[in-house]
């Protein structure tokens, strides 16, 4: 299987904008993402053959939050400004081949998971205010990617019997 995904959280005051008499402004950006792709694959065979099977699964997330506050004249705030931007992603990425009932089974499994995320809080301009602290710029990023690979034979073969006679004296 094969799973992309690709989302952006976009919180902007965009260039040239005015803001002027605000109190508290805060400016926020915050991308939750959660991504599974799973691939089963299986391949049977007589109990005299070869059985072969194989499963691939990719994820792809591309994941961008953006909190920016971009050029222009100065802004004009009474109290705090807070820009902040934050992600976290959770991916699952599982493949699974089997092979049941050969005498000979292969099977193969094969799973790549890639996070590529971009978490940014900008301040392109100069900022006037009354606060003691006026300025809080937070970024926060959390990632949790789990890949699995799993191959099971269940092999259904019968089990053949021999008698050998012992060769007592024999150099």
């Amino acid at each position: 299987g094969i799973n992309i995904g690709q989302h952006d959280a976009n919180a902007l005051i965009e260039n040239t904008a005015t803001l002027s008499g605000a109190n508290n402004v805060s400016l926020s950006a915050d991308g939750r993402h959660t991504m599974f792709t799973e691939a089963k694959a299986g391949a049977g065979a007589g109990a005299e053959g070869t059985a072969v099977g194989g499963s691939i699964a990719l994820s792809i997330s591309d994941n961008d939050n953006l909190a920016s506050v971009g050029t222009g004249t100065a802004l004009d705030v009474e109290g705090n400004l807070v820009i902040s931007a934050s992600n976290a992603n959770k991916q699952s990425t599982k493949s699974d081949a089997d092979t049941e009932g050969a005498q000979t089974g292969v099977g193969v499994a094969f799973a790549l998971g890639v996070i590529e995320d971009d978490t940014r809080a900008v301040l392109n301009r100069d900022v006037s205010t009354g606060a003691a602290d006026p300025l809080e710029l937070v970024v926060g990023v959390e990632d949790d990617a789990e890949l699995g690979v799993a191959r099971s034979r269940n092999i259904e073969a019968p089990v053949e019997a021999a008698s050998h006679p012992e060769r007592r004296g024999v150099p």
